[in-house]
């Protein structure tokens, strides 16, 4: 597996995208600002994306992180992550921000694994954001659980 840069004339794999963030719209809001990184495997497919942007001259933002499904639980995310943190950190920013639905358990305890903290719970976030319901693990999604990291120059990343 290798890990590169996504550039502006890039096609954009929607596909992956849209595993982790099931709005288009919402994607297009971000995705065309972002630092992007893919995922290919040997065979040069793409199994793996990260987006990020800068919120402030301090605080990046994670916006979306997805991996294919016949690719899940390989390390992959955790290793998209942490080229991000990098990228981030070598940015000069000293914190980053990643949000994530209030039924995602997986994606939460990942982050949580890697060193994100709650800093808040934006309540109704997917309900006032989005044209229809978000359900996962059996429940509807309504709240955006946000996590951060700090990354000064001696911390994680």
């Amino acid at each position: 597996m290798r890990i590169e840069r996504l550039e502006k004339n890039d096609i954009v794999p929607y596909d992956l995208l849209l595993e982790a963030d099931p709005y288009k719209a919402m994607i297009d809001s971000y995705i065309h600002d972002s630092s992007v990184y893919v995922a290919r495997n040997a065979s040069g497919a793409v199994i793996g994306i990260i987006a990020w942007l800068p919120l402030s001259a301090e605080t990046a933002e994670i916006k979306n992180i997805a991996v294919h499904p016949d690719c899940r639980n390989r390390g992959i995310g955790t290793k998209l992550i942490g080229k991000a943190l990098r990228e981030i950190k070598a940015a000069g920013f000293s914190s980053v921000v990643i949000g994530t639905g209030n039924t995602s358990r997986r994606q939460r305890a990942l982050y949580e694994k890697l060193g994100f903290r709650i800093k808040e719970v934006v309540k109704g976030f997917f309900t006032k954001n989005y044209p229809f319901p978000i359900e996962e693990n059996g429940a509807i999604c309504e709240d955006m659980v946000v996590l951060e990291m700090e990354i000064g120059r001696d911390g994680p990343g």
